[in-house]
């Protein structure tokens, strides 16, 4: 019998097809819906974009293919099929519970689809079923990979990291993409058995064409082909190539091409929470300096939990009326620190306090005595030390190890009764009262002292039996003499780890103090505390504590600029420093520095401060993404000439540089406030109606938006020009402000900008002719009434960007009548078109000699009423500019400008000619503090690396930017040794003097204490603590005119985490190495970053699906 011996083997998965019966839809309609939760819908899930689960594009597309499948009676993975004039309207997010219901509409004749949800169009087009698909594919050469020694292969784990960052948080079989080319041409596509994730992949290949750190969604397709009986051809391997031909927009790979994919940039959601940010302070234990009642409270919070760690804080705070309760400050200063369940309560009379008083829903109000509550982590209470009876209460509402929080008046004497054996663990006298912190001492026996170096580590074995014993006696790890010890970080990981309760740290700072002596009073008496940490200098105990970081400051500058934080908040308006110093900027022939006395806000503004298109609007690289706010400006040149002019962007600041083919001298009779209001709208009105549509005199135009900066503008030109002038307004105050600037515009000459009558006024006027130009800014049908007013052999002139950017639709029909249709895009003249670009300052030049061009109404704000000003110009009630005043204009036509400070928020900028170092440069935190630099400013940039070039990502992200024209260097330098790190700053001194040293090197050796050896200390030494000891001391000499030294060091030192304790040690080894800087008077920051879940070691171990807490922020 051999039955038994046989099993099914299940170690491979096998995809199969899966036929389901449907019948045939007759009307081309039908309802589908879609339950992730469902087996064969599971994937879904793992299309996420900017933390939200949305229905991927090409699943529309699936369901579309499947109804025509269904109306034909064929099976759809069987049938090829052609989609043309495919628009994405909108996205659908999947719900986590429930079902997303999709109407799917199919015409039968002509292939026209729609895909309904919620009563709305998402998605339509045209679909047929195609017998033979060869005549409808390109006939491509596939293009040459590019590979090699420095352009590498993007692996599926680069990709996917790069995509991460730029807010794509694909998962399971969405990562589809195999491979990429460091050009992304050429590339590889898992095939997993399923049309939508391998369509959705050949849309992913698309984004490495830009380097840009914007959203893009899908929003239109002119044509996807796909070829069955190719696709099924290809599939020899399951990693079928793809390529994308970026000239020509098409993306091929098996049998599905996709031709004319357009994608357009959205805004990131608002991050849901903010990081914490704090400061790590030696703060003493008895009257430190600089604490407020709230700082003094965190102290005394962090304090408690220090020596208490517990997951589940019970707060009790035993209310007195006349005393402010700090239990909501408590909550606050809780909701802080991560992983803790707070439980926090009021014990209050009843009237006394009400929950409405606190508002807040953390912290409950309860009308009992405190002899009901137990194991209290914190007990809050107010003149409880002359009240015997209530402390000792108190005393026993607390659990082990915990604290009460007393609320004195000052001048309260603070000896406690030996019969409370309390310790005073924290004191602090402020103005209106004195707080101390209380905990019952203890009685040492015979505790363990063992005495840390860091010459040596034979320690190591001494601490790993210590805290095997379990005798539970204390361990107290011992450092003096040694002030760069990193006996902190040490002490705060060991006591993370099981059965590391006990451990203590003493860490003697003062050199007068007497060698450590449990007998010695100085000791024995903090000893009878019990605290964990114990850091004695300049006389005085303490420990290192996080403090809220100090608000970040204004500075004085001359040069600010206009930012908005968070796209869609006008209240997030900030200006920032800039980086142009008037006596140190060097301009070349075609450069001036102007400052700036006043700058217009245009409507391109005011889209992206509302967050309604993105910053890749304006370019599609990171260096031309910040500070985009404000075109054109007047102000003084150098000489103190009067000037106006205008600039791709960057023109809301005091002062710029700026191109002189943009600049024209301000006619006497202007003023500057005048000056500001032509550049951009004039311009924009002559390159429109003249370079591009050839206006003649006698000529009749429709200028739409009459009342705003441009029709006005152009409304002047062409009445100069001795043309019939029809034009829109939005309001009654427009369309008075129009008749009584310009008598010669009547009703009959001004329509409603708000709906389509407009066009018929127009043909009424003009006896059914039409008008030989429209100057267009309006959308969908009134734009297409528009098109409708054009007379024979007229021009259609599209200065909006609405219908360009969504393709909307354009009948041919009108070009029946010669007609013509033009995208007008100054914005691209300015950055693209040198020639054409002084041909136009030609013309407005000679404009302004003429009296045409002539100042327009303008609403003036000063420059400190920024949201103001950007909230005046959204409600549209403006009638021509609206301008920001940064100063007030001088009585003499020729004064050269001092500079003038104002205040602005920092801002870190780098000089072009020193050179940056960033040791563990080729890490992901390294490339993303890299690109920081270089958006910064940096042009040279050496990257210190043991292995230098290892990833397509590296090599990308370098690639990039040398195409900006930064010089990288990288080093392998082995900086674990002097001579390493002085063969890497000679380096440097030769691109240029360096300016700031980075050190976010790291090798983790991680592992439970007693697993760990002297050798993985050692290991983990290298880069972070010996390191640092060779770059401080090589860059004192070195680098003289050093202006940054930083180190990234963890909240694993100054928290602790589990299996990390040469990891905190040598963190914390770095931080005393730059308190010693800083005591040198020589720059010294350490940054204690806590769990970063997009680049770096975090990231790395998510990746790996690694369970690890690292801390927090």
């Amino acid at each position: 019998m051999i039955s038994p011996l046989i099993r099914w083997e299940h170690s491979e998965d096998w995809f199969v097809m899966t036929y389901e019966s449907q019948e045939r839809e007759k009307s081309g309609e039908r309802s589908v819906a879609i339950d992730p939760k469902d087996e064969d819908k599971k994937y879904l899930t793992g299309h996420v974009i900017d933390g939200r689960n949305l229905f991927p594009a090409t699943a529309y597309l699936e369901l579309v293919w499947e109804s025509l499948a269904i109306m034909t009676e064929q099976v759809y993975t069987e049938m090829s099929v052609v989609f043309e004039d495919v628009r994405f309207h909108r996205a659908t997010k999947i719900p986590k519970e429930g079902n997303t219901e999709f109407i799917i509409m199919v015409q039968k004749g002509s292939g026209n689809f729609e895909v309904i949800e919620g009563g709305g169009s998402v998605v339509s087009g045209i679909v047929q079923v195609l017998e033979n698909t060869s005549y409808k594919r390109a006939s491509l050469e596939p293009p040459d990979p590019c590979y090699n020694d420095e352009l590498l292969e993007f692996s599926s784990h680069d990709i996917y990291k790069e995509l991460r960052l730029r807010g794509y948080d694909y998962q399971g079989a969405f990562c589809g993409l195999v491979s990429l080319d460091s050009l992304g041409q050429t590339g590889k596509i898992h095939w997993n058995n399923n049309w939508v994730t391998f369509m959705d992949s050949m849309f992913q290949a698309q984004l490495f064409h830009t380097d840009s750190r914007s959203l893009f969604i899908p929003i239109a397709i002119q044509k996807l082909t796909i070829d069955v009986k190719r696709h099924t051809a290809c599939l020899q391997e399951l990693d079928v190539p793809v390529h994308v031909y970026k000239e020509m927009n098409i993306i091929q790979s098996g049998g599905v091409e996709v031709r004319g994919l357009r994608s357009s940039a959205v805004s990131r959601r608002k991050p849901l929470s903010q990081p914490v940010l704090e400061k790590c302070v030696l703060t003493p234990y008895v009257e430190p300096a600089h604490l407020d009642l709230h700082t003094t409270l965190r102290v005394c919070t962090h304090i408690t939990l220090e020596n208490k760690p517990v997951t589940q804080v019970k707060v009790v705070e035993l209310h007195n009326p006349g005393w402010v309760p700090l239990a909501p400050a408590v909550a606050l200063i809780l909701a802080d620190l991560p992983l803790l369940k707070a439980n926090i309560t009021i014990l209050a009379k009843a009237g006394d306090l009400s929950e409405m008083d606190l508002n807040m829903a953390e912290v409950k109000i309860e009308d009992h005595k405190l002899k009901d509550k137990q194991e209290c982590t914190l007990l809050i209470a107010s003149n409880i030390l002359l009240h015997r009876e209530l402390l000792q209460t108190a005393v026993n509402a607390l659990a082990d190890g915990a604290c009460i929080l007393a609320r004195e008046k000052v001048g309260t004497e603070s000896e406690l009764s030996n019969g409370f054996r309390l310790e005073t663990m924290f004191e602090k006298t402020l103005k209106e009262e004195k707080l101390l912190l209380l905990r019952k001492g203890v009685t040492l026996g015979n505790p363990v002292v063992i005495h840390v170096t860091g010459h040596n580590y034979d320690w190591l074995p001494e601490v790993q039996t210590a805290i095997r014993s379990s005798s539970k006696r204390h361990v107290i790890l011992v450092v003096q003499g040694e002030p760069l010890s990193g006996v902190v970080g040490l002490v705060n990981c060991i006591r993370k780890e099981p059965g590391s309760d006990y451990v203590r740290c003493f860490f003697i700072l003062d050199s007068s103090a007497p060698q450590f002596d449990v007998n010695l009073p100085l000791y024995q008496q903090q000893l009878k505390k019990d605290l964990v940490m114990n850091v004695y200098s300049g006389g005085k105990w303490g420990s290192y504590q996080h403090l809220p970081l100090d608000g970040c400051a204004t500075v004085s500058t001359p040069h600010v600029s206009l930012k908005i934080m968070t796209p869609g908040d006008l209240s997030s308006f900030r200006w920032l420093e800039g980086n142009l110093v008037p006596e140190s900027v060097q301009t070349t022939p075609d450069e001036e520095l102007v400052q700036i006395y006043y700058s217009a806000l245009n409507f391109g503004n005011v889209v992206l401060a509302t967050g309604k298109v993105a910053a890749n609007f304006l370019g599609n690289n990171q260096l031309s993404q910040d500070n985009v706010q404000g075109m054109e400006f007047s102000g003084r040149d150098q000489k103190g000439c009067r000037v106006m002019g205008m600039m791709a962007q960057q023109a809301l600041a005091s002062m710029v540089l700026a191109d002189t083919k943009m600049l024209w001298k301000v006619p006497d009779h202007w003023t500057l406030e005048d000056a500001a209001t032509v550049p951009v709208v004039y311009s924009t009105a002559y390159y429109a109606l003249v370079m591009v549509g050839g206006m003649k005199k006698g000529e009749s135009v429709l200028i739409h938006s009459g009342g705003g900066g441009v029709g006005l503008a152009a409304i002047n030109i062409c009445l100069h020009a001795g043309c019939m002038v029809y034009t829109t307004v939005g309001t009654k105050e427009k369309r008075e402000f129009i008749k009584k600037q310009y008598p010669q515009l009547t009703d009959r000459n001004i329509g409603n900008s708000r709906d389509t009558s407009f066009e018929h006024l127009v043909l009424t006027e003009t006896n059914g002719r039409g008008v030989d130009l429209v100057l267009n800014s309006l959308s969908e049908d009134k734009q297409q009434a528009s098109i409708r007013c054009l007379a024979p052999r007229g021009r259609f002139l599209e200065i909006g960007k609405f219908d360009l950017a969504n393709n909307s639709f354009l009948g041919l029909e009108v070009f029946l009548r010669e007609t013509s249709f033009h995208g007008v895009m100054l914005d691209k003249v300015t950055s693209e078109d040198p020639e054409t670009l002084k041909i136009l300052q030609d013309i407005v030049t000679q404009g302004i000699s003429a009296g045409v061009v002539r100042p327009l109404p303008r609403t003036v704000f000063p420059y400190t009423e920024v949201e103001q000003a950007f909230r005046y110009m959204t409600t549209g009630k403006h009638v021509g500019k609206v301008l920001m005043q940064f100063q007030p204009e001088e009585d003499s036509k020729v004064v050269v400008p001092a500079p003038r400070l104002m205040q602005a928020y920092p801002q870190y900028f780098c000089n072009p000619s020193y050179s940056y170092i960033i040791a563990g440069g080729l890490g992901g935190f390294g490339l993303e503090l890299a690109d920081w630099l270089v958006l910064r400013g940096a042009r040279k940039l050496v990257l210190s690396s043991r292995s230098g070039v290892r990833t397509g990502y590296q090599s990308f992200r370098v690639r990039t930017w040398r195409s900006y024209g930064v010089k990288v260097v990288i080093s392998l330098a082995d900086i674990t040794t002097k001579s390493g790190v002085r063969a890497l700053l000679s380096e440097a001194n030769r691109l240029g003097q360096v300016d700031a040293i980075f050190n976010l090197a790291v090798v983790l050796r991680d592992a439970f204490l007693e697993n760990q050896t002297k050798a993985d200390f050692v290991t983990s030494a290298g880069p972070k603590a010996i390191a640092t000891r060779h770059l401080d001391e090589l860059s004192r000499q070195m680098c003289p005119h050093l202006r940054h030294f930083v180190v990234f060091s963890s909240v694993t030192c100054g928290c602790g985490n589990t299996g990390q304790t040469n990891y905190g040690m040598n963190n914390s080894i770095m931080e005393r190495i730059c308190e010693a800087r800083v005591r040198d008077g020589l720059p010294g920051l350490a940054v204690q970053w806590g769990a970063v879940g997009d680049v770096g070691l975090v990231a790395e171990m998510q990746e790996k699906h690694r369970d690890r807490a690292i801390g927090q922020l």
